[in-house]
């Protein structure tokens, strides 16, 4: 190994040893082919030693804490199908911010200065709507990218890591791969605390991540049992005896009618569409339960409706603004008898309709603590 990346590592793993025990977990890959400065995969740390030369050494340590803090962050898990080169000015903003609250140099020339308040996703949320109409990136290089703001430079790229096969990943790689991440965050956290160096923001986002999440499957499987309760309901009467002027409640036994507005403002990624059809085929074929998916930004830009044995493939419309009111308007002025409502968003919207008379099931992409809806249950889904 290049003794400019031993020296580097060791300080690393004495100065911060969070960041180095991440960093020695890393595969060293020397001047791998398209590496203009530093990447990881999760898996690799390819580090261009001609680039890593360049820098003073504070430097040097703050580009291999660059790359284990992607992987801290899972990164590499939640590029998806996004534009590459607007992922990586994304995660640079956020990793670098928090470099600079730990304690670290970050020179002047890489990409920083956006990433307080924001999550991965909302800024790059936010840097497609500047760049919309712009000639886009996705699946070009990544490298020194001139010009990203005061001539910055995207440093240490974050790319997708390969499946066994050497092809895409599958769904249960992915989840694998995420355990194994989470795993080996809260080993190093806790190695991090004895020894005294973990930083305040580190360890707050180290909070946020391995905090006990909801299981959104199960959330939703209630959701949908209980709209599929088989009992006497009072919102459907029983048509036997409503020609004698008799309205009795029927049996609740009927398949039903779930209605999924799903939030297309730019937010959700293809992959969190494929994930969420998966679980409501599952669920939806145990809930006899027929569906209607209405995409939605400022409007409604699309609806597919899907019978109780259809398997579920969404088609995502629109691309806008965001605006809850359309969907539940669609709803009642199309006259939809809808058991429950879920609504997939990525929250940041405050125009709300007034409360309908069904359940209410929000489920968000991301966290965020500013959503408060007034009304309906609000889980989240990572």
């Amino acid at each position: 190994m290049d003794k400019t990346i031993q020296k580097v590592r060791t300080q690393l793993v004495l100065d911060h040893c969070f960041f180095g025990s991440g960093c020695l977990r890393l595969d060293v890959v020397e001047n791998p082919a398209n590496c203009e400065t530093a990447y990881t995969d999760g898996k690799i740390l390819g580090i261009n030693t001609e680039y890593l030369k360049s820098l003073e050494s504070a430097a040097q340590k703050s580009l291999l804490a660059h790359e284990v803090l992607h992987v801290v962050l899972l990164h590499h898990l939640r590029l998806q199908n996004r534009d590459i080169t607007l992922a990586n000015i994304a995660a640079d903003h956020i990793v670098n911010e928090m470099l600079k609250d730990a304690g670290f140099t970050i020179p002047s020339d890489w990409i920083q200065g956006r990433g307080k308040g924001h999550s991965f996703e909302s800024l790059y949320a936010e840097l497609l709507k500047e760049n919309k109409g712009k000639k886009g990136s996705k699946g070009g290089k990544v490298g020194n990218q001139p010009g990203q703001g005061g001539g910055q430079i995207i440093v240490g790229e974050v790319r997708e890591p390969k499946g066994k096969n050497g092809e895409q990943l599958t769904e249960a790689e992915r989840k694998e791969l995420e355990q194994d991440g989470l795993i080996n965050n809260q080993r190093d956290r806790a190695i991090a605390k004895a020894a005294g160096q973990l930083p305040g923001c580190i360890e707050k986002i180290l909070a946020d991540i391995l905090e006990s999440r909801v299981d959104w499957r199960k959330e939703l499987a209630e959701f949908f049992a209980q709209a599929n309760r088989n009992d006497f309901s009072w919102r459907k009467y029983n048509k036997r005896f409503m020609s004698g002027g008799f309205y009795l409640p029927s049996l609740y036994d009927e398949f039903i009618s779930i209605g999924i507005l799903i939030d297309t403002s730019g937010s959700m990624s293809d992959e969190a569409l494929r994930q969420v059809a998966g679980e409501v085929n599952g669920i939806r074929d145990f809930a006899k339960s027929n569906i209607t998916v209405l995409y939605i930004d400022t409007k409604v830009a699309g609806v597919q409706e899907f019978e109780v044995n259809q398997p579920i493939n969404l088609k995502a419309k629109g691309g806008g603004g965001t605006d809850f009111r359309p969907g539940f308007d669609w709803i009642q002025s199309h006259d939809k008898d809808f058991t429950g409502v879920i609504y997939l968003t990525d929250g940041y919207c405050s125009n709300f309709p007034a409360e309908p008379e069904y359940s209410v099931l929000w489920v968000l992409t991301e966290k965020n603590p500013s959503f408060k809806p007034p009304f309906g249950k609000v889980i989240t889904i990572q």
